[in-house]
């Protein structure tokens, strides 16, 4: 490895140490504007998951607006029977193929989604994660391909070890 060449957790170590920064809450630097619509209030980790993103977004994308966090079976049912609606069965195809088919065959109303969300949790299957509160999805209608290409590669360097990132086609998806 080139010593003069610093990446990842080096180069913001790096920045802490020159700019005066802290972590755990302290003062962490310039982040990029940011707004939280969601009616939950986020958690612990929520929160500094969008921290890192508006840290690792400042100055390429003006704003991170989180949309989503943690939702109640009916509110996930509700997001994937409007995402249903506006784009068609084949927007399910991020979830996997059992949960996929298990919702869609529920039923054709937000009602029916709903009940087969609450029964897979009774069997201890997870829709998603936006119901542990390991989830976020962040806007992306006001951006343009360039800033949510960036958007996206600020979350992949926020998110924490084993989460991804997923564009949509409405939002960008994050998980951890």
């Amino acid at each position: 490895m080139n010593p003069y060449i610093l990446t990842g957790g080096a180069l913001a170590a790096l920045y802490f140490l020159t700019k005066g920064g802290r972590v755990r809450g302290k003062k962490t630097g310039p982040m990029a504007k940011g707004q939280w619509i969601p009616s939950s209030k986020p958690n612990a980790t929520q929160m500094l998951v969008w921290q890192g993103i508006r840290r690792e977004a400042y100055g390429v994308v003006p704003h991170v607006t989180v949309t989503s966090g943690t939702r109640s079976h009916s509110q996930q049912a509700k997001a994937m029977w409007n995402k249903v609606d506006r784009y068609g069965p084949s927007s399910l195809d991020i979830y996997p193929r059992s949960i996929r088919e298990a919702v869609l065959s529920g039923g054709s109303s937000v009602e029916g989604f709903t009940a087969t969300i609450e029964a897979l949790a009774s069997k201890g299957i997870s829709v998603s994660r936006h119901h542990a509160g390991r989830a976020l999805d962040l806007r992306i209608r006001d951006l343009s391909q360039a800033q949510r290409v960036a958007l996206q590669a600020a979350a992949d360097r926020a998110v924490p070890s084993g989460g991804k990132t997923l564009m949509e086609q409405d939002h960008l998806h994050v998980q951890w």
